[in-house]
C-alpha cells in the first residue's frame, strides 16, 4: 500500500535510490502520504517519535 500523492511516491523512491535506510517519522496528517509510504516499503525501518524535537535529535 502506497500513498495516492505522486510527490510522496517520488520522495520515498529517491530515498530508495539513495540506500536510504531509516526514517525517523513525527506522525501527523499533513506528512501522511509520506507516513504509509516509508512504513510500507520493505527496503526502510521507521521509528516513530512523537516530539519533533526529540526525533531531530534523534537523527
Amino acid at each position: 500500500m502506497y500513498s495516492k500523492k505522486e510527490l510522496s511516491q517520488w520522495v520515498v523512491a529517491y530515498c530508495v535510490a539513495y540506500d536510504v535506510e531509516h526514517v525517523i517519522i513525527s506522525p501527523g496528517s499533513r506528512n501522511a502520504p509520506l507516513t504509509i509510504g516509508f512504513t510500507n516499503h520493505p527496503k526502510i525501518k521507521t521509528y516513530s517519535i512523537v516530539d519533533e524535537r526529540c526525533a531531530a535529535f534523534l537523527a
